[in-house]
């Protein structure tokens, strides 16, 4: 897109943004660490979701009308006490954010206001998408530290399995789980993994125990994914992109920075280094290819 056509369009989202707003309400980051820690399990929906919602491809998933129909089922869980279902904040406040990520959301409201509009409830306070993303994108990165504190306490003495993409690797290398109990890991596809979402439901029956705290890490399909497990009586944390938030909060990045041997948030996975890791792959207790 050229840079005149992208200022037009971004004028043209303004405006749409600040005169056709959208109604409900998001908690604050802290507010949402505060339900995970009732035990309250969350699903995150963002821009990518939406995306999907509409029939669009985005990088790592494919867009299907299975898929679309399974987000739209999820966002219908307004009633369900075990969920607590999440949206950025950036849908109905920008103060906070740096200057560009104002932009990108401003044209992503316009470009998926319909599918806002009719798939998100004035009538539910959802949480907030931003509570394992509380560094980049804001323009005070001051508060990125005690939220970062807060949920790794939550991580403490548990017996944590992750179910996350091939690449993503969450934690190696860093302290974000260095009180946890145990660490297991279903790793999966780290793209298009929604094709292959049955055999992760049956894996996961079969590995995780019903005592466990499960957190996904699988873009799109942690989505219905989430919903099922919770269905099923499990407790369960989508954490999405919190290593690489994580490791540029330790970084003090202010940029989306690459990290050695892990999937990166919203950049390629092209060649991406093998992980030999010896605690992270004593970790891995089934892989889905």
């Amino acid at each position: 897109m050229g840079k005149l056509k992208y200022n037009l369009k971004y004028a043209l989202s303004k405006i749409q943004f600040f005169f056709h707003p959208l109604r409900f309400s998001v908690m604050s980051i802290e507010e949402t660490l505060q339900e995970i820690e009732r035990k309250k399990s969350i699903i995150r929906f963002g821009d990518g979701e939406f995306s999907l919602i509409a029939g669009k491809d985005i990088l790592f998933q494919n867009a299907s009308k299975e898929l679309s129909d399974k987000l739209k089922e999820c966002l219908k869980e307004l009633d369900n006490s075990s969920v607590l279902l999440c949206l950025p904040e950036t849908l109905t406040d920008l103060r906070k954010f740096e200057k560009r990520v104002q932009k990108n959301w401003i044209i992503n409201f316009a470009d998926n206001y319909r599918y806002y509009k009719q798939y998100c409830s004035p009538r539910y306070t959802y949480g907030n998408a931003f509570v394992s993303r509380p560094y980049m994108a804001f323009k005070d990165k001051t508060q990125a530290g005690k939220n970062f504190e807060y949920l790794i306490s939550l991580f403490d003495n548990e017996n944590i399995y992750i179910i996350e993409g091939a690449l993503s690797r969450t934690g190696v290398g860093n302290n974000l789980f260095e009180k946890a109990k145990s660490i297991s890991r279903i790793i999966c596809p780290s793209k298009n993994a929604y094709e292959h979402i049955e055999r992760i439901k049956q894996v996961s029956l079969e590995k995780v125990p019903k005592d466990a705290m499960v957190l996904l890490a699988l873009g799109p399909t942690s989505k219905p994914l989430g919903l099922w497990l919770v269905n099923n009586g499990y407790w369960v944390i989508d954490i999405g992109h919190i290593d690489s938030e994580y490791e540029w909060y330790l970084k003090r990045a202010e940029t989306k920075i690459y990290i050695p041997f892990k999937h990166t948030a919203e950049k390629s996975d092209d060649n991406i280094e093998n992980c030999f890791d010896q605690s992270y792959l004593d970790s891995i207790i089934a892989t889905i290819e």
